[in-house]
């Protein structure tokens, strides 16, 4: 076979968001006939779309998922007729899996940014209409801090999403570090204007996590008990 499909996807989306099923890494091998159509499924229960456009760069689909779940995607790749071949499809099959706004539970919005950099929307990156996978980012790198930081539950297991009850807590922190993220990823060399945001937005995550105190469903009854808190700069059990 020296056709060789490739897709690069989010492993995670939230439903209503903007996603790219990005098929440009693609390629087929010396000798081969040309491309002649390229064609994405964005799930199974889907039909294929011709995405072949004018050259490699092309061979993408932007979509938005309406319905939760494991979404099976696939790419298909059809070379020419010509000269002497017959016309070979190859297709392969990518997951990706979408999530509801309440499952994926995020600490903080794209409106939280806004109140800090206004045009911050303006950075999205391509195939994306929002900074969701960046507060998404954040959100598993402050519950590692937790774990990291020797937090365990009721039953001595790790702290997971679902003991965040309450995320106005944690949302100041989270914005903060989404911003840092976003641009640290902006930033070519340590002093241009986006590497100077991002230490900024760095100092600010750390003022905002060392005075958090976190009040979480420690025993999995999806309520806070009464005097039980984290105090995350010095994350220890405290009894009122």
């Amino acid at each position: 076979m020296s056709i060789f499909p490739k897709l690069e996807l989010e492993l995670e989306v939230q439903i209503d968001d903007k996603t790219r099923l990005d098929g440009t890494k693609s390629f087929i091998s010396k000798g081969e006939n040309p491309v002649t159509l390229v064609r994405i499924k964005p799930e199974a229960s889907g039909t294929f779309i011709d995405v072949t456009g004018l050259s490699s760069k092309d061979w993408f689909l932007d979509w938005i998922y309406d319905t939760g779940g494991t979404k099976a995607v696939s790419i298909e790749i059809t070379t020419d007729t010509t000269p002497t071949s017959s016309p070979l499809t190859v297709s392969k099959d990518f997951d990706t899996y979408a999530v509801t706004e309440v499952s994926d539970h995020l600490f903080s919005q794209d409106q939280d940014l806004e109140k800090h950099e206004p045009d911050i929307l303006k950075y999205v990156r391509a195939g994306r209409n929002s900074f969701l996978d960046m507060h998404r980012r954040a959100r598993d790198l402050i519950i590692n801090h937790v774990d990291e930081s020797g937090w365990v539950d009721s039953q001595g297991l790790k702290i997971t999403l679902s003991a965040f009850v309450n995320i106005d807590e944690v949302k100041e922190w989270s914005t903060a570090l989404t911003m840092r993220l976003i641009f640290e990823g902006l930033s070519n060399k340590s002093d241009d204007i986006f590497g100077e945001k991002a230490k900024r937005y760095k100092t600010l995550e750390l003022e905002h996590r060392n005075k958090t105190v976190l009040r979480l469903d420690l025993n999995g009854d999806l309520a806070v008990s009464r005097g039980e808190f984290l105090t995350v700069s010095s994350p220890r059990l405290v009894r009122s």
